[in-house]
This record gives structure tokens, sequence and C-alpha cells, in this order.
């Protein structure tokens, strides 16, 4: 990256710790001076069919993917009000529009995450603010997400070719075991 002109840094973290976003903009402001761009991604992905799902795990997926990203979305936009102005980008999943069997709680929280961009945009430009929010909804990317949990299928679960059909998860099994991985 610094080769190319670019500079990055990290930080290691748990989205979920009531002080993360702030701990998060602190680091940018420490490395490169501040942010004018917010992006929110994390998100515990869960393999398994709803009446297998215990509440907690079910919790798990919200508290990562959803109530972490509306603090911290929260939280940029006072701090790009502050500046000025800038961007928040939240990525969503065609699941935010579409759910599907196996991936019943992940599906809900992005479709949560996608009624609180939605909300949070229109609130935000209805305040005369100068911060842009934005939904990104990719399709399924072949990661090696479904390869890192341990499973008992015979197989792990693999990105569609196409498209996310009831015929693409009937091939899968017709009641496979819970999956978890952490992104």
């Amino acid at each position: 990256m610094r080769l190319r002109g670019g500079k990055a840094d990290y930080l290691a973290i748990d989205v979920t710790a009531a002080d993360a976003p702030e701990r998060i903009g602190a680091k940018a402001r420490e490395v490169f001076g501040g942010f004018d761009t917010w992006v929110n991604d994390a998100a515990v992905a869960l393999y398994a069919r709803l009446d297998e799902t215990g509440i907690d795990e079910q919790r798990r997926v919200f508290d990562v993917g959803y109530f972490a990203m509306v603090a911290a979305s929260l939280y940029a936009a006072r701090e790009l009000t502050a500046r000025g102005g800038g961007a928040i980008v939240n990525i969503g999943s065609i699941l935010s529009d579409r759910s599907v069997p196996v991936q019943g709680a992940y599906s809900a929280m992005k479709h949560a995450v996608q009624g609180f961009t939605e909300a949070f945009r229109m609130e935000l430009e209805a305040d005369g603010k100068p911060v842009s929010v934005t939904l990104v909804k990719p399709a399924a990317i072949d990661t090696p997400i479904p390869n890192m949990p341990v499973t008992a299928w015979t197989s792990p679960p693999a990105c569609p070719r196409s498209s996310m059909t009831p015929t693409w998860w009937r091939r899968r099994s017709a009641s496979p075991p819970r999956i978890r991985s952490v992104t």
C-alpha cells in the first residue's frame, strides 16, 4: 500500500465494546489526523436453521452486525458534522432484501441494517447535516469465511455461482448443522 502512496493501519478491537467507536476515531486521528469516510463492515456469519439457533447466538449476530453499526454510525455522524462533512458507508448484503434458509438470523440482521441506514440517511438530510449515508449490498463473495469454522457438513458452504435459489440450498442438506464465523 505504501508503495503506491497509500497508508494503512489497524486496531484490533471488539466492535461491541461501548467505547469502540471513540477508540477507532482516536486511532484515525492519531495516525491520519482524522477521517472523512467511515465504513461499517463487521458481522458474524451464522449458518443454522432458525429453529436450531439459540437466542444468545442470534443476539450475537445482532450485537456485532447491527448494534455496533448503529453506535459507530451515530458517533461518525457527530464527528463528521463537526469536521464539516463526510460519508458513512454501511455494508449490507443482498440478504438485506431477500432472506434465505440457513442464514435467517444473518438475513434478519442485514434487513435491520438496511432499515437503520435508510432512516438515518433521511434524518441527517432533513436536518441539513453534511453527511452522506450509503448502504452497499454486495452479493455472495467467495472468501475463506465458510471454511474457517468447524463443521459437520461433508463440505463447507460455498457461495452460489449465480443466485441463492432454494434449489441451491436444497442441494446442501435437509438440515445442516450450525456453522459460525466472525468477520
